[in-house]
């Protein structure tokens, strides 16, 4: 399992995070979540993956690079 806490004041920046209504995590889950990413909301500021115990680095990284997308699309 991990867990990435967000930055609060650059979302808070996002016109579009305002008039949302969600909190931080679950506006960036519904994010993800549109671009084919399923993860799940862990508190009011965190997000929390769960890949399989034996995820292939490969796998790892193509995750990495589409959550950076998600979090760079939004600020």
């Amino acid at each position: 399992m991990l867990g990435f806490v967000l930055n609060m004041e650059a979302l808070q920046q996002s016109a579009a995070f305002a008039d949302s209504g969600k909190t931080p995590g679950l506006y960036v889950v519904s994010a993800a979540m549109e671009q084919g990413m399923l993860t799940v909301p862990a508190g009011e500021s965190v997000v929390r993956w769960l890949p399989r115990l034996d995820v292939p680095d490969e796998e790892v990284d193509e995750a990495l690079s589409l959550f950076k997308n998600v979090l760079d699309s939004l600020v």
